[in-house]
């Protein structure tokens, strides 16, 4: 994985907006170890907003 692949995954970890372009590199270029780090990255932000809580959703459409 290369550097710019690297940042541009730990700048969507720490909450930074990407261009198109960055989004679009990262797309192009990602391989398994960046999957890998994305996904162990999502792991640990979830756990850090949710724990190991458990939320049910509901939607309930109106219409005339």
């Amino acid at each position: 994985m290369d550097k710019k692949l690297q940042q541009l995954i730990h700048n969507i970890y720490i909450g930074e907006e990407l261009t198109i372009d960055e989004y679009e590199y990262l797309i192009l270029n990602r391989d398994e170890k960046a999957s890998e780090l994305l996904r162990g990255l999502a792991e640990q932000k979830r756990k850090a907003v949710y724990k190991n809580k458990i939320f049910v959703r509901g939607l309930i459409e109106i219409s005339n």
